[in-house]
């Protein structure tokens, strides 16, 4: 049995597909970019609009939520024998989007409108990505550098 506190705070180790399943639906049941906000068209607008109406508290909301997100994601890379810096490919267009949104427009990011709809791109691709190869494509069997097969018996 996986510690809840330790399947959301910790970045070290290896998870199995069904624990990142139980995860991220917890995650996305408590997010204000929950399935509900989804289904009533853009997802990211949405949820933006729930968090700004919350005022800081949502801003606060949503950036702790990240936290137990990322851990979820570098312990499943991890179990596909992959090093959890690959999240970035994640959360950098994700967070590009999100300064955008959020109306900051520094002037290192001018030519930001150009390269939106790039961005828009890269973080669905990356999404797809990241759901099909840590959702469904099982654990390299056998210890790895970051730990014991989850679920086999050390000998």
């Amino acid at each position: 049995m996986i510690n809840p506190i330790k399947l959301f705070t910790s970045f070290s180790g290896r998870i199995p597909r069904l624990w990142f399943w139980v995860g991220l639906c917890t995650l996305a049941a408590i997010s204000p970019f929950s399935i509900w906000s989804a289904m009533r068209g853009n997802p990211f607008a949405k949820g933006l609009e729930l968090v700004r109406s919350l005022g800081v508290a949502g801003l606060l909301w949503a950036i702790v939520l990240l936290l137990p997100l990322a851990a979820l994601m570098v312990k499943r890379l991890h179990d596909r024998g992959k090093s959890g810096i690959y999240a970035l490919l994640f959360y950098l267009p994700a967070f590009l989007t999100t300064l955008r949104a959020l109306d900051f427009n520094p002037p290192q990011l001018a030519q930001f409108e150009y390269w939106l709809s790039w961005v828009i791109w890269w973080t669905g691709a990356a999404g797809l990505f990241f759901l099909i190869d840590l959702g469904f494509f099982g654990s390299k069997s056998g210890s790895n550098k970051y730990g014991p097969q989850p679920g086999a018996r050390e000998a």
